[in-house]
């Protein structure tokens, strides 16, 4: 009579158990799977700033200017001898 009544009861408390586990545990799984990061996933180092077309125009077309004159000049003066 014993176990008749202790098999079934054992078997009742452990589905009761597994059902309580699984409503009140932790149900996310993170397996193999990174976490998720909010926001954006480049970080800005620095930034940019358009120069308008008239302020520094004079400048920017004389370095534009060197630039293509010595773009094919491979010698230049160091310590006052040439390169």
């Amino acid at each position: 009579m014993r176990n008749r009544i202790l098999i079934p009861s054992a078997a009742v408390t452990l589905f009761c158990c597994v059902i309580a586990y699984l409503l009140l545990g932790d149900l996310d799984v993170y397996a193999q799977q990174r976490a998720r990061i909010v926001g954006p996933s480049v970080k800005q180092t620095a930034s940019v700033v358009k120069i308008e077309s008239g302020t520094n125009n004079l400048a920017f077309n004389k370095a534009a200017a060197e630039n293509n004159k010595l773009r094919y000049f491979l010698s230049w003066n160091f310590g006052g001898k040439a390169q």
